[in-house]
């Protein structure tokens, strides 16, 4: 009592379905070609993603580094400029004669060379602050 069917069998129910007209097989061959078509358009959906992403990133890697050069280039100069405004002996005279608020006099000439400072920088603002907290002059 075999039931497996023999070689011959298979052999014949394999080639009848090869034979079968393709109306018969179009709803397997469409839906396999969706399929692939599903398949392969995520596959070129995520890679112009990712190429998009990695250009992105590299524009703003290249603005970035161009902005941080440009900021670094800023804080030298102000550096240099306020060491040159430290030697200033108007800052120095003007604190060295009042331990509070500075005299009229002082006041007008410390506040020319803030002005200075903001105007070349382009600062809405600058402050002379004691040790002590005390706004000497604005």
């Amino acid at each position: 009592m075999n039931e497996r069917p023999s070689r011959a069998a298979r052999a014949a129910v394999t080639s009848r379905r090869l034979m079968r007209p393709i109306g018969g097989r179009a709803p397997v061959v469409i839906a396999a070609v969706v399929a692939l078509a599903i398949v392969a358009g995520g596959a070129v959906l995520l890679q112009v993603t990712n190429q998009m992403r990695r250009e992105a990133d590299g524009r703003l890697n290249i603005h970035v580094a161009g902005q941080a050069a440009i900021l670094h280039d800023a804080i030298d100069r102000a550096s240099r400029d306020v060491r040159l405004a430290r030697q200033n002996v108007v800052f120095e005279d003007a604190l060295a004669r009042t331990d509070g608020p500075l005299l009229p006099a002082d006041r007008a000439a410390v506040e020319a060379a803030i002005t200075y400072l903001g105007d070349r920088y382009e600062v809405d603002e600058i402050c002379l602050i004691r040790t002590s907290g005390l706004e000497a002059a604005r």
